[in-house]
């Protein structure tokens, strides 16, 4: 679900991860740069407790230690740029 409020971008999530497809259920955060979680101090923030993705479009993992308990960092840029349809500077970030 899709959260319009304080918190994590998106509640209640159930991912396939990994190639084992390992089921992950919480809450996901985006971020345009991976060190967005700190500077936004979402660390120390109990309502991102439950974040089992960190999904950005650069890829610069942070260090376990400063996300949840088996959180997975997910780098969107690769697969985007692979697709001729997607241009970054087509999103308006402003919006989000």
């Amino acid at each position: 679900m899709w959260n319009l409020e304080a918190g994590p971008d998106f509640l209640g999530a159930v991912l396939r991860v990994g190639k084992e497809r390992r089921r992950v259920a919480g809450d996901i955060e985006l971020h345009i740069h991976p060190s967005d979680w700190r500077q936004h101090g979402h660390g120390e923030d109990p309502n991102y407790a439950r974040v089992i993705a960190h999904v950005c479009f650069f890829d610069a993992p942070l260090l376990e230690a400063e996300l949840p308990a088996g959180c997975v960092q997910i780098a969107l840029r690769d697969s985007l740029e692979a697709n001729p349809l997607f241009a970054f500077e087509n999103l308006d970030v402003t919006a989000y």
